[in-house]
């Protein structure tokens, strides 16, 4: 996506892109019909400019192609009417488009941006009338390189994936596991851990995509969440493939692609909901009659939905319906069945305590409307603590030492180090770098979590490295 202000250049970029890919097709008008057939037949690269006109804002047939397509596999599906057959057509294809405004959000998430501004320097507007004549040959460069290293580059990427040799006779498939033990053909010694084999597939398989990327791409890849993890990936191990090094590129696009997703967050309906949000936390964080067993806030989803469009007919906004209302918590990260429960919460015009359906306010929830809790202190207990409850904060990372034998006691875990991998799901802020085996289950946490668990009563070894 290249977006910028109006003459600032953005036709004149993405034109001189176009001009250097496989099948570049530019137009400015076209319908669904036309792209779904023409991306299968042609195999088109395909270049709209200014799409937020031709588009709109609202979703449509259009935008579903370019969101979809961005994947291998994706079909475009009717049933013409003519024939009343069914009729589908292979999507997938680069695609290029220029916007001056926003575009429907859920594409947006789907595209690396590239913004473009207006330039005072004479000389680009004078070289960009020689950039037909110069992009032959640049495309010609391109396709003769190609032809020298597409072989090569194929092969080099199968040997360092076959040298790795990590999945020996894989069990890629936990029904068929789960089929074999009710069988007995999985002693039961192992059978009863089909949780720990399944860890150890997916492992094994993330290990043998991240050896195509350098540690520090790893870490960085590691930094973003969701659908840009998959989008870093991409950008990381096509950039070795070709052999540039463009990570500091490739980390500022995915900065300003963080800074712009969360943009919608901060202005509008749903930047209203998180300043209620924020200020009902600040509000019910030290009331008892608040607070769930774990000591985490919930309140009353009729007091938030109530509060909400009471703050929205203050600001001079139409009221939404609690559907929608529904819609915007999932943006903060209330999900039915993990944070919105029935508890026992009063509220404003009931004071007493009565089963209601609430939200939740857990550490994810806090961190999506940027609230830093300070880490919460705990009753004092003999037992061990729950590893469901330790504090989320993030501490200087320590060095680890590793605890000799002798002083294991009945709470030791063996702490394996294992290369940074994904982000930690206990904190969502650093990559895992340790892993332990917890009743039959291998647990993932990262330095910094570790240090938590150690000063909530866990004891840890640390599994020496082989001489």
């Amino acid at each position: 996506m290249v977006k910028g202000e109006f003459g600032g250049g953005k036709s004149v970029t993405a034109e001189a892109i176009c001009e250097i890919c496989r099948h570049g097709y530019e137009t400015g008008n076209l319908s669904p019909p036309f792209v779904a057939r023409a991306i299968e037949t042609q195999k088109l690269t395909l270049y709209v400019d200014e799409l937020d006109s031709v588009a709109g804002k609202q979703d449509s047939d259009l935008y579903s192609i370019f969101r979809q397509g961005y994947r291998r596999g994706s079909s475009y599906s009717r049933i013409n009417p003519d024939t009343l057959e069914p009729e589908s057509y292979q999507i997938f294809n680069p695609k290029l488009y220029t916007v001056h405004s926003d575009i429907e959000q859920a594409l947006q998430t789907r595209t690396l941006p590239l913004h473009i501004r207006e330039t005072a320097n004479c000389e680009y507007p004078i070289i960009n009338m020689e950039k037909s004549s110069f992009s032959k040959r640049l495309y010609a460069e391109y396709f003769l390189w190609y032809l020298n290293n597409a072989l090569k580059l194929r092969d080099n990427q199968l040997e360092k994936l076959d040298a790795l040799n990590l999945l020996s006779n894989p069990q890629l498939d936990t029904l068929d596991i789960l089929d074999q033990f009710n069988k007995g053909a999985i002693p039961s010694e192992n059978g009863e851990n089909v949780d720990k084999l399944s860890s150890d597939t997916r492992k094994a398989m993330y290990n043998r995509k991240v050896a195509l990327l350098q540690k520090r791409q790893v870490s960085q890849v590691n930094q973003v969440a969701g659908r840009n993890v998959e989008l870093a990936y991409l950008c990381f191990t096509l950039s070795n493939v070709i052999g540039i090094n463009i990570d500091d590129t490739i980390k500022k696009t995915f900065d300003q692609k963080l800074i712009e997703e969360g943009e919608r967050t901060e202005i509008g309906y749903l930047g209203t909901l998180k300043d209620v949000l924020i200020k009902t936390y600040t509000e019910k964080k030290d009331l008892p009659n608040y607070k769930t067993e774990t000591g985490e806030v919930a309140v009353s989803n009729k007091e938030l939905y109530e509060l909400f469009n009471k703050t929205l007919k203050d600001e001079k906004l139409e009221g939404i319906s609690p559907h929608k209302f529904k819609e915007y918590l999932i943006e903060f990260g209330f999900t039915d069945a993990l944070n919105r429960k029935k508890l026992e919460v009063p509220i404003p015009e009931d004071p007493e305590k009565k089963s209601r359906l609430c939200n939740i306010f857990t550490d994810r929830v806090l961190r999506k409307i940027g609230i830093k809790e300070e880490e919460k202190e705990k009753p004092v207990s003999d037992s061990k603590p729950s590893l469901n409850e330790l504090p989320l904060e993030n501490p200087q990372n320590t060095k680890q030492t590793i605890i000799p034998k002798e002083t294991s006691s009945k709470h030791d875990f063996l702490l394996k180090r294992i290369q940074p991998a994904e982000k930690c799901e206990l904190c969502g802020e650093y990559p895992v770098e340790f892993e332990f085996e917890n009743d039959n289950h291998i647990i993932r946490r990262c330095p910094s979590c570790i240090d938590k668990m150690r000063s909530q009563g866990y004891s840890f070894k640390l599994e020496e490295s082989a001489p």
